[in-house]
């Protein structure tokens, strides 16, 4: 599973529609999709990260820094089982420096590497409001393994908005962005 097949297979609703998985598959496809990120950053132009917008103007570092920092909010409340996915103010080092997203990469995949399978099927409470465009939702508890799996889907989301501005006309962006699996 690639991070941009999740996405094409996972379209309306990255939440909790997912087909169910096991644990260690949703590991799986997280490390994938945090290493296709790694190989996206490592392909950008210079100047890229930063300067290349869609036509709303986010750039790819703002696509990227926000599938990142969902990650970290899931690791963030691993051990208190409290996710706060849009708490504090975000970190903007994340959308303007790749060298820095790439370590904030780097440091979620080494935080799965921690935790044992099992442990990711424990219950955690998920602040309503808290993720990006859902200010209706209250407080609702969900597993550590489904909001990994909505992370997964959320930084998929995120590549296939980065493949759109780097398929822009006149944009050469990225010179190694993973190829789409049809």
């Amino acid at each position: 599973m690639n991070a941009l097949t999740f996405t094409d297979e996972h379209q309306e609703s990255p939440c909790r529609t997912q087909p169910e998985m096991d644990t260690s598959e949703r590991i799986k496809a997280a490390r994938e999709v945090l290493v296709q990120g790694l190989e996206l950053l490592f392909g950008l132009e210079a100047g890229a990260y930063s300067e290349a917008t869609s036509e709303s103007g986010a750039s790819i570092g703002d696509h990227y820094g926000q599938a990142i920092q969902h990650f970290r909010s899931l690791i963030g409340g691993y051990r208190s089982r409290e996710i706060r996915y849009a708490a504090g103010s975000p970190d903007g080092r994340l959308g303007s420096d790749p060298v820095y997203a790439s370590i904030a990469t780097c440091d979620v995949l080494r935080a799965l590497k921690q935790y044992p399978p099992e442990s990711f099927a424990r219950e955690c409470r998920v602040a309503g409001g808290q993720r990006v465009n859902r200010d209706d939702l209250s407080d609702f508890t969900s597993t550590l393994s489904d909001e990994l799996a909505y992370c997964t889907a959320t930084a998929a989301q995120q590549y296939e908005a980065i493949r759109g501005i780097c398929e822009q006309p006149g944009i050469a962006a990225c010179s190694r962005l993973p190829a789409r699996e049809e």
